[in-house]
């Protein structure tokens, strides 16, 4: 687990990968699997770039384990929390 330096904004360590099974909560070891984002895929389908905001809510990461308790394949799928305040609309 990797901590980031504490901030204004950020009180709770950052974790690289998940540490647990979701099913039965066995620490499990998980392995990033690499993958083409949503926002590229949809990019190189419609032949148009993707704006900013779009890449940047699609942006995610995958990662998978097999576990030695419960013996399920788990794959995770996880966004980065990042600063949306800017491109929310007041409501």
């Amino acid at each position: 687990m990797t901590e980031t330096p504490a901030t204004e904004n950020a009180a709770t360590p950052e974790i690289d990968t998940p540490q647990f099974c979701p099913w039965c909560g066995t620490p499990s070891p998980y392995r990033s699997e690499p993958h083409t984002p949503l926002w590229q895929r949809a990019a190189e389908e419609t032949g148009q770039e993707a704006p900013e905001v779009l890449q940047e809510s699609l942006e995610t990461e995958a990662f998978f384990t097999g576990c030695a308790g419960c013996r399920r394949v788990s794959h995770v799928v996880g966004h980065h929390a990042g600063d949306h305040a800017a491109h929310s609309t007041p409501g």
